[in-house]
């Protein structure tokens, strides 16, 4: 009852394809584009032009929840001048790191029980409840539990990265691959996060199982309004599968 949020609504910026458009908000100190990842090899325009069939499309991996049955959430309490915090997380000492900032204390000061996850597949890389537990306990210095409704982690919680590419194919007569070019706009949400190392993933395996002698790949990382994302069971790998 005595927590009093004041909100100011901003302009949001939801698509990545607009978040690089000229006069956007900026969500970032350096622009939207956060990280951006290129590889290449061999003469892709040459193999465009003695393509006998050219195949092309745009696609998309749409944001999905990494649905581990287990609820999120966790619990913190005073010892002494020290934070104690039993949460699920797949990085205890990041964990001990960001809570330390959030309060203004020591990483020594925070000790964290990385408790056996009930499901995890990427999301647990990122801050869960902990923060909000840790201020909760440093303010009150009384315990805290919190746990998230299955409603609050569907909606507020971080989400698989969502992927937008383009791609163009070129192919001799008897179905051989001679080249292609991949564009990739990796949806990060608000924040850096992990977003760089799905984009270093998505670039570096954008043409699959497959041998090309001539490649153009680029994959860019954008910030956006939308929920964070996080790793999902293989860090990008999925969403070039086309």
């Amino acid at each position: 009852r005595k927590i009093h949020v004041v909100y100011e609504p901003l302009a949001a910026v939801t698509d990545v394809h607009r978040a690089m458009e000229p006069g956007v908000p900026q969500l970032g100190g350096s622009g939207n584009v956060v990280v951006q990842f290129v590889e290449s090899r061999g003469d892709v325009a040459a193999a465009f032009r003695g393509a006998s069939r050219i195949v092309e499309g745009t696609y998309r991996c749409a944001a999905t929840d990494h649905g581990s049955i287990e609820l999120e959430g966790g619990t913190g309490w005073m010892e002494g001048e020290r934070v104690l915090l039993d949460v699920h997380c797949q990085t205890p000492f990041t964990v001990q790191r960001g809570v330390a900032r959030v309060l203004g204390i020591r990483s020594d000061d925070v000790a964290v029980v990385a408790t056996r996850a009930g499901g995890a597949f990427g999301k647990y890389l990122m801050p869960t409840v902990d923060g909000l537990v840790a201020l909760l306990v440093h303010r009150t210095r009384r315990p805290v539990r919190l746990v998230l409704g299955r409603d609050e982690v569907l909606m507020r919680r971080p989400k698989r990265h969502d992927v937008h590419s383009r791609y163009r194919l070129a192919a001799d007569g008897d179905g051989r691959f001679l080249g292609i070019e991949v564009d990739l706009l990796v949806d990060a949400g608000p924040y850096r996060a992990l977003t760089p190392t799905v984009v270093a993933v998505l670039a570096a395996e954008a043409t699959g199982a497959y041998d090309f002698p001539a490649f153009f790949v680029r994959a860019r990382g954008v910030l956006t309004n939308n929920l964070l994302s996080a790793p999902e069971r293989g860090y990008g790998s999925q969403q070039a599968n086309f």
